[in-house]
């Protein structure tokens, strides 16, 4: 449950990117690329964005994906920090946006509005412990697990997370090969734990947390 002081700071952030610039980036569109010098950072209105790099194969790796009410690039917030990654919109996306230099100056006579920062960075480490399991059904099923608490609707027991979510795009966020990750899948909806459509993935928590509780 979100406290008091949680509440009055996303409000305070909130209220602060509401004045901002609205953007709108389709699914699969670039909103910061490698490298950039971006002049602007982020807030969420509606949407999902995710962060990520490549190997020097070419290969992708999703490193997090933000949500709604969740602003981007943190990194940019503290001067003298480098935005090494890619923000692409996950899904369609509608942003507001307001300059580096004001919202430095904002947080600094806004303090408490850190602490949404601090909540919604806090929750980036799960990744960390993700590529740490070494069981690779295990790390899929903790990684559903997270995406279906994060973005899912709780529907009789269930998450349902309502955008397309392809295999590939799964196994870059879990550093395994598609066909792996594909396998696993298959093997979950066999066993009820998960139904993976076009439009959505069905999740139910119980039948996966066993399977990372093994």
């Amino acid at each position: 449950m979100v406290d008091a002081q949680s509440q009055r700071a996303l409000k305070l952030l909130k209220d602060y990117f509401d004045k901002g610039r609205r953007e709108v980036f389709e699914r699969r569109q670039t909103i910061l690329g490698y490298d950039a010098a971006p002049e602007n950072v982020y807030l969420i209105k509606s949407g999902c964005v995710k962060v990520s790099s490549y190997t020097s194969s070419g290969n992708e790796r999703i490193h997090y994906i933000y949500k709604k009410d969740e602003i981007f690039p943190v990194t940019l917030v503290f001067p003298g920090k480098l935005i090494d990654p890619t923000f692409i919109a996950f899904t369609r996306v509608t942003l507001k946006s307001r300059l580096i230099k004001e919202f430095r100056k904002f947080i600094i006579d806004e303090p408490l509005a850190l602490r949404t920062i601090v909540d919604q960075q806090m929750e980036v480490f799960d990744r960390v412990f993700n590529l740490n399991i070494v069981i690779t059904e295990q790390r899929v099923a903790d990684r559903l697990l997270t995406l279906g608490e994060r973005f899912g609707d709780k529907e009789e027991g269930r998450f349902v997370i309502k955008f397309p979510l392809t295999i590939k795009e799964l196994a870059d966020m879990v550093n395994l090969s598609r066909e792996t990750t594909g396998r696993i899948l298959k093997k979950f909806e066999e066993r009820g734990l998960v139904i993976i459509g076009r439009q959505n993935i069905v999740i139910y928590p119980d039948k996966l947390s066993r399977i990372i509780d093994k």
